[in-house]
């Protein structure tokens, strides 16, 4: 029942703000236009990249949390959380203040109005999601607690408001630098309360006099591979947007991106429901054939939830047409029909994620991560600038397949799984997209 509760939390956690993004997708289209929700999107997009300044933080203090936990130094989190937060918001004035100060001359040399409006964006919006990312590290506390229930509670209400208040300012102002203002103030306002409660409720494990170097340098090893992780793994989930919306041009890839939305939303949330068992597989690492027997059990339950939502959700196009309009839909229908087709095959690898985080097999996951984002830009680049092929959103399946079996070699050395068993699920799981295509 608890593992239940668990994955009940991570998927109502998971849902509040994709179904907010896809309720906030007609309004943003209907008063900022294709053009200017394509702006939207990309310059979500681009900040997001910033992740990769966050040095694995989050994960950090999980797995450190955890691992302190279940080898009995539960005293361990008052330097583990103290030094990863002091150490990030230090990082984050640093980036924002360089971007104050180089910001004022580069634009005296910007003819283009298109970029001088991305780059007055920037001034509200990088500030929102540094805010964001300590907001997180707040819910990662609780997670290395495996305080799912409250950490649930407070993101929710959280981004019920952050997002509700962009989709106000969208109706009554029409602008995009607007909304990012909103949520400027909206996101710093929500932050305090949450840090203010949180201490208050584990004043004895947030005390920030407790950071120190000596415990940045014990945290350097996973810390160090996870954010080198994340430089790979953020511009390979960003980059097809921003080659898409390059080579194919911002009308194009504001209907892609309709696509690329629904299937995000439907790809967090089960990945949102297993991801409570990483402190737990950090707490467990030695426990080998528990885990085995686990990771299959997770497995089959992604790929049958990723088969279900497929098939559900592929013969609903009225759902899509009433969500969007008949206008918008007709020319995002392509993206949005061939994402839910290939949804099973792009799920196979959440198991991977969550267990080399748990295993701390974060250098593995890094070389396989940078791998996969070179096959990503250059299958893309290859079939839609030099093949000029106009289906070329199956191809994904190519970086995806050479991820998984990068991950099974890896995996099948340091756990009792068979490699080819893992060959047949792959087969299984591209057979049945293929079939349906």
């Amino acid at each position: 029942m608890k593992n239940v509760k668990n994955s009940i939390y991570g998927v109502i956690n998971a849902l509040v703000f994709p179904v907010l993004m896809l309720a906030a997708t007609p309004i943003l289209l209907k008063n900022l236009g294709v053009e200017g929700y394509a702006v939207w999107v990309l310059v979500n997009s681009v900040v997001a990249s910033l992740a990769v300044l966050n040095f694995g933080g989050g994960d950090v203090i999980i797995k450190f949390i955890s691992s302190g936990r279940g080898g009995g130094d539960k005293n361990s989190s008052k330097e583990v959380f103290s030094t990863v937060f002091v150490f990030q918001l230090f990082i984050m004035l640093v980036i924002y203040v360089l971007f104050l100060i180089v910001t004022p001359f580069a634009v005296q040399y910007i003819n283009s109005n298109n970029l001088l409006m991305f780059v007055n964006i920037l001034y509200f919006a990088i500030p929102v999601f540094f805010i964001k990312q300590l907001e997180d590290l707040l819910y990662s506390f609780l997670s290395g607690y495996e305080k799912f229930g409250h950490g649930t509670a407070m993101s929710s209400i959280s981004n019920v408001l952050f997002l509700s208040t962009q989709i106000a300012v969208a109706v009554f102002t029409q602008s995009v630098e607007d909304i990012f203002l909103g949520a400027l103030i909206v996101s710093a306002l929500l932050f305090f309360p949450q840090f203010i409660y949180i201490k208050a409720m584990h004043k004895d494990s947030i005390s920030f006099n407790k950071a120190n170097i000596n415990t940045a340098k014990s945290l350097l090893s996973f810390g160090g591979w996870n954010w080198a992780s994340s430089l790979a793994s953020i511009p390979k989930g960003h980059s097809d947007k921003w080659l898409a919306s390059g080579l194919l041009g911002l009308k194009t890839f504001g209907f892609y991106s309709i696509g690329i939305l629904v299937f995000n939303q439907l790809h967090t949330i089960i990945g949102s429901s297993i991801w409570w068992i990483f402190p737990g597989i950090s707490k467990d690492a030695s426990n080998k054939k528990s885990l085995v027997k686990k990771f299959w059990k997770l497995s089959f339950y992604v790929g049958f939830i990723g088969i279900f939502s497929s098939i559900a959700l592929i013969n609903l196009d009225f759902l899509f047409a009433l969500w969007l309009g008949d206008v918008f839909y007709q020319n995002s229908q392509y993206y949005i029909n061939i994402f839910l087709l290939l949804f099973p095959f792009f799920t196979i690898n959440l198991v991977f994620h969550v267990y080399f985080l748990g295993l701390g097999l974060v250098k593995c996951k890094f070389f396989t991560e940078s791998a996969s984002l070179m096959v990503k830009v250059v299958t893309i680049w290859l079939v839609i600038d030099i093949f000029d092929i106009e289906e070329w959103v199956p191809f994904f399946m190519v970086f995806i397949a050479i991820e998984y079996i990068i991950y099974s070699v890896i995996i099948s050395r340091n756990l009792p799984i068979k490699f080819m068993h893992l060959m047949m699920f792959l087969l299984l799981q591209a057979t049945i997209v293929f079939v349906r295509i």
